[in-house]
């Protein structure tokens, strides 16, 4: 597993993706040739998106671009009002 981005070897950038709570951190790998294909790589409850970042190198290889992101309450995003997870049924919102 990695740690950061950097570990990677693999170009990116930081991105924050507006959502109802305010900006969430995300970090975008360009795919290595121009496509409009992407993923967006979701982590699980009670982790960081740094648990995503084993897949990139696999979309990478593809031809894919990642977008890996946070979303509320995740510790990395901001909190919503409540501060609790609530199993996706508003942590959706951050990534539509």
């Amino acid at each position: 597993y990695y740690d950061a981005p950097e570990q990677l070897h693999l170009p990116f950038r930081d991105v924050d993706i507006d959502t109802g709570v305010g900006a969430c951190p995300a970090w975008e790998f360009p795919a290595p040739n121009d496509t409009d294909v992407w993923v967006v790589q979701v982590h699980g409850r009670g982790t960081t998106r740094a648990e995503t970042l084993r897949a990139v190198p696999v979309f990478h290889a593809l031809g894919i671009s990642s977008l890996v992101v946070s979303y509320r309450n995740d510790g990395e995003a901001p909190r919503s009002p409540s501060g609790t997870y609530a199993l996706g049924a508003t942590e959706w919102r951050d990534l539509d």
